[in-house]
């Protein structure tokens, strides 16, 4: 129940006049309104009144009847409906594209023969230069007759009738807004019996197109003239204009010839369909950054694993940004660098068995010392000399010494482990550096079992000769603080102790010993 007053208490009525209230029908008039009435529980509710007059003969005031009815779902959907709308309004304003909900008309065949414009966010408001409040409820045709001659309102209509959505790329307007022909896109989907309708004016970048492909045909014959590969790469955008991809738009005859794909295979295809790594390995990225701010894209040496070699390749890469793509050259310098590699190479080996040169083992030696400085592992150098060397030559020339040299150096690889250092310093001298030794005991294995695997008979050439090998060896190992000069001297006198005893042996260098303190006589 409702408690009632001479005068209704309403909170928030929706179709009454400021301060009308049921008194008034004392006047004459009927009350017909929706409004809020405080129920003796303490809550509220929405219902539905209507009061009017009963007059008497001379027109004076008898009584008054009035109904109510429940509206609370009533006025429930209302407020959903406000809200709903009040969203859909804030969502059409954050476009930054213009945007219009149109409404059909139709005739009585039921043909669209129009469209009124339901809504329309600011920016569509600003395009049109109409003012949102004549713009709402106006037909399109009435403002804008042009849009059936250009054909747009058919492609309204189909999309209408069909429900098929509307996408419409750069197509050329008379715009009767801005009194010239322009460019535009267009996007639009059925809504009810209506339009929900977007376009962009993108005059602008078919203009610069435009101007750029007058300048083709000189710039393709700029480009096949080039020996280097160079392609134009046109940026591929998506419906915000931001960039996802390139497009071979002009390629030379060596990008062909590189790519390995004739010209109108390459022209067209998308960068990333051809080379889906350059995403990954941040190459795009950086096509795009050169496209965003103008900045030349330069790139020396640089790696990058090509997807159709199949293996790392490096390259000098040069992109310069023209209209809304890339200028871009590349030449691969894979074998300069390999064969800058291979000097650097063979500068730090010996030609004849490719161990480390004397200059390389020393700055290996050093690195080696101050690493294992810092732990418990201890380090050993072998120095061996090559027994008898020059009889061999005087037999059977310099061509079977190298061979027993050759052999023996790759029995020394095969002997130690891929850590320690093997080098060849002189004509039948090898020094072998052995790291993370737990004692003095490893090293001498180790000097063992040299001597057990390169003292064996090599055979030269195919025939059956061999020659007997046999290597004397001086073993030293290193102190904390020792330079790689001390501990090569070390193991120099142990070797020249060894030779004096009868060569193929080792002999230890003992730091105690007075004896071994004097300089080796060379």
């Amino acid at each position: 129940r409702a408690i009632y007053h001479k005068r209704f208490e309403v909170l928030d009525a929706l179709r009454l006049r400021p301060g009308m209230h049921v008194a008034d029908v004392g006047a004459g008039e009927s009350v017909n309104l929706r409004a809020r009435f405080r129920t003796v529980r303490g809550t509220y509710r929405w219902l539905g009144v209507n009061v009017h007059p009963v007059l008497g003969d001379s027109g004076q005031l008898v009584a008054r009847v009035g109904s109510f009815r429940d509206a609370e779902a009533e006025v429930s959907a209302e407020l959903a409906l406000r809200a709903e709308r009040a969203a859909l309004r804030a969502t059409l304003d954050s476009l930054l594209d213009p945007h219009v909900l149109l409404a059909a008309e139709r005739d009585d065949d039921d043909q669209i023969v129009d469209f009124t414009y339901r809504e329309a966010n600011p920016a569509a408001c600003d395009y049109l230069r109409v003012a949102r409040e004549a713009l709402l409820g106006a037909r399109m045709l009435e403002l804008f007759p042009g849009q059936r001659t250009s054909g747009l309102f058919d492609r309204y209509v189909a999309c209408v009738q069909t429900g098929e959505p509307l996408a419409l790329h750069e197509v050329a307007v008379n715009s009767e807004v801005a009194g010239e022909e322009r460019w535009f896109e267009f996007s639009g989907a059925a809504s009810g019996d209506g339009l929900s309708l977007t376009w962009r004016d993108v005059s602008d970048r078919v203009r610069d197109r435009r101007e750029l492909d007058e300048e083709r045909a000189q710039l393709q014959a700029v480009l096949d003239s080039a020996l280097e590969p160079h392609v134009y790469l046109l940026a591929v955008r998506d419906e915000n204009g931001a960039v996802m991809d390139f497009v071979y738009e002009r390629v030379n005859p060596a990008a062909c010839a590189y790519l390995q794909m004739a010209r109108e295979d390459l022209e067209g295809a998308r960068l990333l369909d051809l080379l889906p790594g350059q995403a990954g390995s941040g190459m795009l990225a950086m096509y795009v950054d050169a496209l965003q701010t103008g900045e030349p894209l330069e790139l020396d040496d640089y790696v990058y694993p090509h997807d159709i070699f199949g293996e790392d390749r490096r390259y000098d890469i040069r992109a310069v940004r023209v209209g809304d793509g890339l200028s871009f050259g590349w030449r691969d310098v894979t074998e300069r660098h390999r064969a800058a590699e291979r000097l650097r190479y063979m500068a730090g080996r010996d030609p004849l068995t490719k161990l480390l040169n004397r200059r390389t083992l020393d700055n290996g030696i050093e690195k080696l010392l101050r690493q294992e400085a810092h732990t418990e592992n201890k380090v050993a150098l072998l120095f061996i000399d090559l027994d008898n060397l020059k009889p061999i030559n005087d037999r059977f020339g310099h061509a079977g010494g190298d061979a027993v040299l050759a052999t023996v150096a790759e029995r020394l690889r095969d002997a130690v482990h891929g850590d320690d250092l093997v080098a060849r310093i002189g004509g039948d001298e090898f020094v072998v550096v052995l790291v993370g030794l737990s004692s003095l005991r490893d090293a001498l294995a180790t000097a063992a079992r040299v001597q057990e695997d390169v003292c064996e008979p090599v055979r030269l050439g195919r025939g059956r000769r061999t020659v007997p090998v046999s290597v004397s060896i001086g073993l030293a190992m290193a102190e904390r603080t020792d330079v790689p000069e001390v501990l090569l001297s070390r193991a120099d006198q142990a070797l020249y102790r060894a030779k004096e005893t009868g060569r193929a042996c080792t002999v230890l260098y003992d730091p105690d010993d007075p004896s071994w303190r004097r300089p080796r006589r060379r």
